[in-house]
Protein backbone atom coordinates (compact mmCIF):
# COMPACT_ATOMS: atom_id res chain seq x y z
CA UNK A 1 0.00 0.00 0.00
CA UNK A 2 1.03 3.66 -0.96
CA UNK A 3 1.18 6.29 1.71
CA UNK A 4 -1.53 8.27 2.78
CA UNK A 5 -1.91 11.85 1.81
CA UNK A 6 -1.08 12.57 5.46
CA UNK A 7 2.00 10.83 4.69
CA UNK A 8 2.84 12.52 2.05
CA UNK A 9 2.05 15.68 3.09
CA UNK A 10 4.35 15.60 6.32
CA UNK A 11 7.11 14.49 4.59
CA UNK A 12 6.64 17.01 1.89
CA UNK A 13 6.38 19.75 4.70
CA UNK A 14 9.34 18.29 6.34
CA UNK A 15 11.62 19.13 3.16
CA UNK A 16 9.73 22.54 2.97
CA UNK A 17 10.52 23.19 6.46
CA UNK A 18 14.52 22.59 5.37
CA UNK A 19 14.43 24.37 2.36
CA UNK A 20 12.75 27.55 3.86
CA UNK A 21 15.58 27.64 7.19
CA UNK A 22 17.93 27.16 4.57
CA UNK A 23 17.06 30.60 2.80
CA UNK A 24 16.57 32.31 5.83
CA UNK A 25 19.80 31.34 7.00
CA UNK A 26 21.22 32.41 3.80
CA UNK A 27 23.09 35.66 3.89
CA UNK A 28 22.58 36.62 0.01
CA UNK A 29 19.07 36.46 0.24
CA UNK A 30 16.95 37.17 -3.66
CA UNK A 31 15.25 40.57 -3.49
CA UNK A 32 12.09 38.69 -5.42
CA UNK A 33 11.70 35.97 -3.34
CA UNK A 34 8.37 34.63 -5.20
CA UNK A 35 9.56 32.47 -7.73
CA UNK A 36 11.91 30.28 -4.99
CA UNK A 37 8.98 30.07 -2.79
CA UNK A 38 6.83 28.45 -5.53
CA UNK A 39 9.40 26.00 -6.12
CA UNK A 40 9.81 24.77 -2.55
CA UNK A 41 5.56 24.91 -2.88
CA UNK A 42 5.66 22.54 -5.40
CA UNK A 43 8.89 20.09 -3.92
CA UNK A 44 7.34 16.60 -3.73
CA UNK A 45 4.99 16.76 -6.50
CA UNK A 46 6.05 13.96 -9.17
CA UNK A 47 3.24 13.49 -11.36
CA UNK A 48 3.93 10.43 -11.09
CA UNK A 49 2.41 10.34 -7.94
CA UNK A 50 -0.06 12.87 -8.55
CA UNK A 51 -2.43 10.01 -9.62
CA UNK A 52 -1.81 8.04 -6.13
CA UNK A 53 -2.98 10.87 -4.04
CA UNK A 54 -7.01 10.59 -3.23
CA UNK A 55 -8.30 13.23 -1.40
CA UNK A 56 -11.45 11.64 -0.02
CA UNK A 57 -10.77 11.87 3.47
CA UNK A 58 -11.79 15.28 4.69
CA UNK A 59 -9.21 14.71 7.82
CA UNK A 60 -6.20 14.39 5.63
CA UNK A 61 -7.67 17.57 4.02
CA UNK A 62 -7.74 18.95 7.11
CA UNK A 63 -3.92 18.46 7.32
CA UNK A 64 -2.86 19.40 4.32
CA UNK A 65 -4.69 22.84 5.13
CA UNK A 66 -2.63 22.95 8.25
CA UNK A 67 0.21 22.40 6.83
CA UNK A 68 -0.04 25.12 4.15
CA UNK A 69 -0.88 27.61 6.88
CA UNK A 70 1.99 26.72 8.78
CA UNK A 71 4.53 26.75 6.02
CA UNK A 72 2.82 29.79 4.55
CA UNK A 73 3.18 31.40 8.43
CA UNK A 74 7.37 29.99 8.50
CA UNK A 75 7.47 31.60 4.88
CA UNK A 76 6.15 35.18 6.68
CA UNK A 77 9.00 35.08 9.31
CA UNK A 78 11.43 36.06 6.22
CA UNK A 79 9.27 37.96 3.72
CA UNK A 80 5.49 39.02 2.61
CA UNK A 81 3.74 35.83 1.34
CA UNK A 82 0.32 36.18 0.56
CA UNK A 83 -1.87 33.00 0.09
CA UNK A 84 -3.47 32.53 -3.15
CA UNK A 85 -5.45 29.37 -4.74
CA UNK A 86 -2.75 29.43 -7.21
CA UNK A 87 0.03 29.08 -4.43
CA UNK A 88 -2.24 26.60 -2.52
CA UNK A 89 -2.69 24.61 -5.65
CA UNK A 90 1.60 24.66 -6.08
CA UNK A 91 1.14 23.27 -2.38
CA UNK A 92 -0.98 20.33 -3.10
CA UNK A 93 0.26 19.56 -7.06
CA UNK A 94 -3.48 20.72 -8.14
CA UNK A 95 -4.41 22.47 -10.58
CA UNK A 96 -7.13 25.36 -10.56
CA UNK A 97 -9.59 23.08 -12.47
CA UNK A 98 -8.77 20.31 -9.19
CA UNK A 99 -9.18 22.95 -6.73
CA UNK A 100 -13.05 24.40 -8.15
CA UNK A 101 -13.98 20.13 -8.60
CA UNK A 102 -12.57 19.75 -4.67
CA UNK A 103 -14.51 23.16 -3.65
CA UNK A 104 -17.51 22.18 -5.56
CA UNK A 105 -18.07 18.88 -6.04
CA UNK A 106 -16.76 17.05 -3.37
CA UNK A 107 -19.19 15.15 -0.34
CA UNK A 108 -19.89 17.58 1.99
CA UNK A 109 -17.52 17.32 4.57
CA UNK A 110 -14.94 17.66 2.19
CA UNK A 111 -16.37 21.14 0.69
CA UNK A 112 -16.87 21.56 3.95
CA UNK A 113 -12.90 21.82 4.55
CA UNK A 114 -12.33 22.72 1.24
CA UNK A 115 -14.40 25.88 2.23
CA UNK A 116 -11.83 26.48 5.20
CA UNK A 117 -9.21 26.61 2.54
CA UNK A 118 -11.29 29.04 1.02
CA UNK A 119 -11.97 31.22 3.57
CA UNK A 120 -8.25 31.15 4.74
CA UNK A 121 -7.01 32.38 1.76
CA UNK A 122 -9.36 35.35 0.51
CA UNK A 123 -9.22 36.68 4.38
CA UNK A 124 -5.24 36.48 3.80
CA UNK A 125 -5.84 38.62 1.02
CA UNK A 126 -8.23 41.12 2.18
CA UNK A 127 -5.91 41.48 5.25
CA UNK A 128 -3.04 41.82 3.21
CA UNK A 129 -5.01 44.35 1.26
CA UNK A 130 -5.81 46.55 4.34
CA UNK A 131 -2.06 46.07 5.52
CA UNK A 132 -0.86 47.73 1.96
CA UNK A 133 0.75 44.68 1.28
CA UNK A 134 -1.19 44.34 -1.81
CA UNK A 135 -2.98 46.64 -3.64
CA UNK A 136 -6.99 46.32 -2.63
CA UNK A 137 -8.18 46.37 -6.70
CA UNK A 138 -5.97 43.67 -6.64
CA UNK A 139 -7.15 41.65 -3.34
CA UNK A 140 -10.96 42.90 -4.83
CA UNK A 141 -10.38 41.44 -7.88
CA UNK A 142 -9.23 38.04 -6.61
CA UNK A 143 -12.04 37.54 -4.21
CA UNK A 144 -14.40 38.14 -7.01
CA UNK A 145 -12.67 35.40 -8.99
CA UNK A 146 -12.41 32.86 -5.63
CA UNK A 147 -16.28 33.24 -5.72
CA UNK A 148 -18.85 34.48 -3.78
CA UNK A 149 -16.73 36.29 -0.61
CA UNK A 150 -16.02 38.97 -3.43
CA UNK A 151 -18.79 39.13 -5.63
CA UNK A 152 -20.75 42.20 -3.47
CA UNK A 153 -17.71 43.76 -2.38
CA UNK A 154 -18.00 47.30 -3.68
CA UNK A 155 -15.52 49.89 -3.33
CA UNK A 156 -17.40 53.49 -2.75
CA UNK A 157 -16.20 54.72 -5.52
CA UNK A 158 -17.66 52.10 -7.74
CA UNK A 159 -20.84 52.78 -5.71
CA UNK A 160 -20.43 56.09 -6.56
CA UNK A 161 -20.38 55.82 -9.80
CA UNK A 162 -23.10 53.72 -10.01
CA UNK A 163 -25.09 56.02 -8.47
CA UNK A 164 -23.91 58.94 -10.60
CA UNK A 165 -24.39 56.72 -14.04
CA UNK A 166 -27.83 55.13 -12.94
CA UNK A 167 -28.81 58.98 -12.22
CA UNK A 168 -30.12 58.36 -8.59
CA UNK A 169 -30.00 62.12 -7.65
CA UNK A 170 -31.87 63.08 -5.01
CA UNK A 171 -35.14 64.91 -4.57
CA UNK A 172 -35.18 68.82 -3.31
CA UNK A 173 -37.84 67.05 -0.79
CA UNK A 174 -35.51 64.02 -0.02
CA UNK A 175 -32.61 65.92 0.88
CA UNK A 176 -34.43 68.86 3.00
CA UNK A 177 -36.15 65.27 5.15
CA UNK A 178 -32.20 64.40 5.30
CA UNK A 179 -30.92 67.28 6.81
CA UNK A 180 -33.91 67.85 9.42
CA UNK A 181 -33.18 64.29 10.04
CA UNK A 182 -29.79 65.56 11.02
CA UNK A 183 -30.49 68.29 13.42
CA UNK A 184 -30.21 71.05 10.76
CA UNK A 185 -33.45 73.34 10.83
CA UNK A 186 -34.60 74.25 7.19
CA UNK A 187 -35.89 77.97 6.26
CA UNK A 188 -38.41 77.67 3.59
CA UNK A 189 -37.29 80.44 0.68
CA UNK A 190 -40.64 80.71 -1.21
Amino acid sequence: MGKTVTDWINDKCFIVDDLINQLANNKKKPDFMYPTICQYLATGNSYEDIHTRLFENPEEVMVCLERYQEVISKINLITVFIPSIENFCMFMGWTAQVYKQMLNDSPEDIKAVMQMVDDFIIESQMAAGQLGYSKASLTKFRSQIAGNHGQNFVTQKEENDNNKSAGKTKSPEELQRELENMGFKMINQK
